[in-house]
C-alpha cells in the first residue's frame, strides 16, 4: 500500500515540477519509476544522486529535514517547535503564536537555467478554475494565500484556542537553489532575514507591481451562443485577507546551496545535534539521515483527503528528539554487529583467543591452565556485559590502556602491533587477577583501567594497567601514571594501588657507549635520563621482571600445588608481591 502511494506521489511530483523538467528528464523518471520508489522507501538518498530529474522532489524534503534539525539544535536560535509537511505549504514552521510558510523552488543544478524575478510572479493561465482565487497562482501569490488557508483551517496544532490565529506573528519564505546573482532586483526580499522589512515597499518593486496587476479573462455566456464574451477583471486584494504590504514585508527569499551541499549541511547538523564524534560518526549520521528522509517521505505520501491523517504531517520537537535517539541506538548496535571484526570488541575477542592459546602452550600443568582460562573467561564476560550496555566501552578500554585519553582511530584497531600489545596487556592482567577469588571492574570514570582483586586469605589489590606501546621509556611511562593519579585517580580512591606499567621503550643505552660517542660524534652531549616525578604515597609500581620470574615458576611441570588458589601459593604470592612493588 505504501509503495503504491509513493509511486503516486512520484508521478504527482513530475507534474508539480514540470516547469523545470525537460522531456528527457520526465522519461528518465518514468523509466526508472520502480527503482526510484524502492530507493525512496528505503531512504537511500545516495543512490538517487544520478537521477537529476528528482532534484525538486528530493530537495523539498531536504529543506524540511534541515528545519527539523535546526529546531533541535541547541546552538541555533529557533522559535518553532513543530514542522508541518505539505499541508499549508511545502513546509510550515509553527509555535503557539508564530508561523512561517515555506515554498521550495528549484532549478536544474549545473545548468544555465536559473530563477529570475519573473519566475516568482508569473501566473499560469487557467481556462476553467474551480474558483477565481486560483487565478492568482504565482509563487508569491500562492504562499501569501496559504496564510488565509491557515486562518480558515481547523487543524489541531496542539496549542488549544488560547490565541486567535489573526494574532499569529507571520513569516513567508521561498527557498531556492538559484544563485543570488540571478535574482537581481529582489534585494528587498533576499536580504530580509528578519522577515520584517522596515522600509516601505515602493510601487515599482518588481513583485509588488506584478501582484497588483489584475487578472483579466473572458467568460462565455452559456445562454446566448451569439453574444459577446463578458470580460472580467479581478484583483489580488479581492481575495486576500490583508493588504499587499502585510505579506511583502514578511517575505524572505532564501538561497540554499545545491542538493549535495544541503545533504552535507544536514549530516553535519545531525553530528552536532547528537554530539557524534570519532570514526563512527559519519556512518551514524548517514544512517540517521536516510531514516529521517524516509520518515518525511512516508508522512507525505498520502494525498487522499478521505484517509489523510493531518497529525502524520506534524513533526513535533519532542517526537523528533525521540526518533533521532532511536535511530542512533539502532545504528550503533548494527555497526557493532555487522562490522564485528573491525570493532574494538572484535579486536578484544581476538586478543583473548590468542591469549588462551598462549596459556595452553606456556603452562605445563593443566590445572594451572584451567585457573588462568577461568580468569580469562571472567574478563571476557565482564567486557561483553559492559559492551552490551555501552557500545563504546571497548574503544574506551583501548584508549585508557594505550593513551589514557580518547585519541585512537580505526586505523589503530587494525594495527598488528596494537593487537600484540593488547594480548600482552591482557596476559598480565589475567595472571595477576588469577590469585584472587573475587574480581571486580572498578573506577570506570578514571583515566586508567582499574580492577579489584579480593581473597579470603590475602590482602585486597587495586590494579591499574598502562601499556606504553614502545612510545615512552619506563620513567616517562611511570611519570604519565603519576600525573594521571594526581589529576584524576587520587580524587576517586583513597587506597593503595598497584600499577602495571608495561611496553616501555627499550633504552638505546647510548650512555653506556659515551666514551666512544664522545670521540666519534660531533658536538656530542650525553642525553640526560628524565627524572621520575614524586610518587604519591599510595601508588606502587609492579616490577614486571620479578613478576615474570614468579610466573616462570607456575609454568613448570613440577609445580607442586594443584592450583593457583592453593593457600600455600597465595601465601607465597602475598609475601613476594610486597617485594615486587616499587616506589620508583
Amino acid at each position: 500500500m505504501q509503495t503504491e502511494l509513493v509511486e503516486n506521489t512520484l508521478l504527482k511530483a513530475i507534474e508539480d515540477f514540470s516547469d523545470s523538467l525537460d522531456t528527457d528528464e520526465k522519461k528518465d523518471i518514468i523509466s526508472k519509476k520502480e527503482e526510484i520508489v524502492q530507493m525512496l522507501m528505503k531512504g537511500r538518498f545516495k543512490d538517487l544522486g544520478g537521477i537529476v530529474a528528482m532534484r525538486g522532489f528530493i530537495y523539498q524534503y531536504y529543506v524540511a529535514m534541515y528545519y527539523i534539525l535546526e529546531m533541535l539544535h541547541e546552538k541555533k536560535v529557533t522559535w518553532w517547535d513543530c514542522v508541518i509537511l505539505e499541508y499549508f505549504d511545502d513546509v510550515t514552521l509553527l509555535s503557539k503564536n508564530k508561523i512561517r510558510f515555506i515554498q521550495v523552488k528549484t532549478v536544474r543544478e549545473r545548468s544555465k537555467n536559473k530563477h529570475t524575478p519573473s519566475n516568482f510572479t508569473t501566473r499560469e493561465k487557467l481556462s476553467k478554475p474551480k474558483e477565481d482565487k486560483e487565478r492568482f497562482n504565482s509563487w508569491v501569490e500562492k504562499i501569501f494565500l496559504n496564510y488565509d488557508f491557515f486562518l480558515e483551517d481547523r487543524i489541531d496544532d496542539g496549542y488549544g484556542a488560547n490565541i486567535s490565529k489573526d494574532d499569529f506573528q507571520t513569516q513567508f519564505e521561498i527557498v531556492t537553489n538559484s544563485p543570488t546573482v540571478t535574482l537581481d532586483g529582489l534585494d528587498d526580499f533576499t536580504t530580509n532575514v528578519s522577515f520584517s522589512l522596515k522600509r516601505d515597499i515602493q510601487p515599482d518593486n518588481k513583485i509588488k507591481k506584478k501582484i497588483l496587476e489584475p487578472v483579466v479573462f473572458k467568460i462565455e455566456d452559456a445562454g446566448h451562443e451569439k453574444s459577446k464574451p463578458i470580460v472580467k477583471e479581478i484583483h489580488f486584494k479581492h481575495f486576500s485577507k490583508k493588504e499587499i504590504d502585510f505579506y511583502l514585508k514578511r517575505l524572505y527569499i532564501n538561497q540554499f546551496g545545491s542538493s549535495i551541499e544541503l545533504q552535507q549541511d544536514i549530516i553535519a547538523m545531525i553530528k552536532e545535534v547528537l554530539d557524534l564524534k570519532g570514526y563512527r560518526a559519519p556512518s551514524i549520521a548517514e544512517y540517521i539521515f536516510e531514516n529521517l528522509f524516509s520518515n518525511v517521505i512516508k508522512r507525505c505520501i498520502n494525498d487522499n483527503e478521505q484517509t489523510l491523517r493531518k497529525d502524520d504531517l506534524v513533526i513535533k520537537k519532542d517526537d523528533a528528539v525521540e526518533l533521532l535517539k532511536m535511530w542512533k541506538a539502532e545504528i550503533r548496535e548494527r555497526l557493532s554487529k555487522e562490522s564485528f571484526e573491525d570493532t574494538a570488541y572484535g579486536l578484544f575477542e581476538k586478543a583473548c583467543e590468542n591469549l588462551k592459546e598462549e596459556i595452553v602452550s606456556d603452562y605445563a600443568k593443566k590445572s594451572i591452565q584451567e585457573d588462568l582460562i577461568e580468569t580469562l573467561g571472567w574478563l571476557r564476560e565482564t567486557v561483553k556485559n559492559e559492551f552490551e550496555k555501552n557500545p563504546d566501552y571497548c574503544i574506551t578500554f583501548l584508549n585508557k590502556l594505550f593513551n589514557t585519553n580518547e585519541t585512537l582511530t580505526k586505523r589503530d584497531f587494525e594495527s598488528s602491533k596494537n593487537k600484540l600489545f593488547l594480548t600482552e596487556s591482557l596476559r598480565y592482567l589475567v595472571t595477576f587477577l588469577s590469585f584472587y577469588s573475587k574480581k571486580h571492574l572498578a573506577l570506570r570514570e578514571s583515566k586508567l583501567i582499574f580492577h579489584i582483586g579480593e581473597s579470603d586469605f590475602i590482602k585486597k589489590a587495586n590494579i591499574s594497567i598502562y601499556h606504553a606501546r614502545n612510545n615512552k621509556t619506563l620513567i616517562e611511562s611511570k611519570n604519565r601514571v603519576v600525573t594521571i593519579y594526581n589529576d584524576n585517580i587520587g580524587k576517586l580512591i583513597d587506597e593503595d594501588i598497584c600499577c602495571l606499567v608495561i611496553g616501555s621503550e627499550k633504552s638505546s643505552e647510548i650512555g653506556d657507549s659515551s666514551p666512544v660517542a664522545s670521540k666519534l660524534l660531533t658536538n656530542y652531549i650525553p642525553e640526560e635520563e628524565p627524572s621520575i616525578l614524586t610518587v604519591p604515597d599510595k601508588v606502587y609500581f609492579l616490577n614486571i621482571n620479578e613478576f615474570e620470574s614468579f610466573l616462570g615458576v607456575l609454568k613448570q611441570s613440577n609445580f607442586r600445588a594443584h592450583n593457583i588458589q592453593d593457600e600455600t601459593v597465595l601465601s607465597v604470592w602475598d609475601s613476594e608481591l610486597k617485594k615486587m612493588l616499587e616506589k620508583q
